[in-house]
């Protein structure tokens, strides 16, 4: 079993991590696979507003900037909630073995923790992650150079 702990950035210059690559996880959450598919839906939507914005001929450092302002949005969008995908996927381990901190051994301690945990994992507004995502593109690509 492996997972990546941290990962300071999903992106450098012009190229930008997602999926396993940015936050490889435990299997402890079944979660790791749907994390990918998050990162793809802001990484798309915030490329989609990229092109958009490049759709009239610019000069090539103009079209470099604009990637990284996407590619900066996208990464303080995902990398927060995938990251805390990874750790918490490392606690529902703990639970699972019975040794989690807290829980230990016992198993209402440890039924109550699953029972609760998931909920910001699944029921989580995907759209307004995206919403988010391209506000704060174009914020970051309105920025004086």
């Amino acid at each position: 079993m492996f997972h990546h702990p941290r990962t300071a950035t999903y992106y450098k210059s012009l190229v930008c991590l997602l999926g396993d690559s940015a936050h490889a996880s435990l299997p402890n959450q079944a979660a790791g696979a749907g994390q990918g598919l998050e990162d793809a839906l802001i990484l798309s939507r915030v490329l989609n507003a990229a092109y958009t914005r490049l759709a009239e001929p610019v000069a090539p450092p103009a079209a470099s900037r604009v990637l990284h302002a996407a590619f900066e949005a996208y990464d303080g969008v995902r990398r927060p909630r995938a990251q805390r995908q990874v750790d918490t996927s490392v606690e529902c381990g703990l639970l699972y073995n019975l040794s989690h901190p807290e829980a230990g051994d016992d198993m209402q301690k440890t039924v109550d923790n699953l029972n609760r945990r998931f909920d910001w994992l699944w029921d989580h507004d995907l759209d307004e992650d995206a919403e988010l995502a391209v506000r704060r593109f174009d914020e970051i690509v309105q920025r004086p150079v």
